[in-house]
């Protein structure tokens, strides 16, 4: 599991990625950036950004859908990036969430497969 960029037309960047566990799958769709929080606490576990989507979860548990984020690791360790981890966001290594979030901007497109 991996995370393009494309600027222009061209791949600028990848990143293996998180996504959500075969009983809480993360939407597949196109969608786009609506939301961006920096995080400057180390121990917040969405440091050190983290993006709101455009789509929403469908799981029972999160009344009236809950917004799938792209984020820090929220706790997971290193070798659990990539893999199906998370309750539907897509989950990125600190590093390479650094790197998007001087790159993502409100109203960037994201499709997920």
């Amino acid at each position: 599991m991996h995370m393009y960029f494309y600027y222009n037309g061209h791949r600028i960047w990848s990143a293996p990625v998180g996504v959500g566990k075969p009983s809480t799958p993360t939407p597949p769709g196109h969608f786009w950036i609506r939301e961006r929080f920096v995080l400057t606490d180390p121990s917040n576990g969405y440091y050190p950004y983290a993006f709101g989507t455009a789509d929403y979860s469908t799981l029972t548990d999160w009344p009236g859908g809950g917004v799938v984020g792209i984020h820090g690791p929220y706790g997971a360790s290193w070798p659990q990036i990539p893999g199906r981890i998370s309750h539907g966001c897509i989950r990125l290594h600190v590093p390479d969430d650094f790197w998007l979030g001087s790159h993502l901007h409100i109203g960037t497109p994201v499709l997920v497969k």
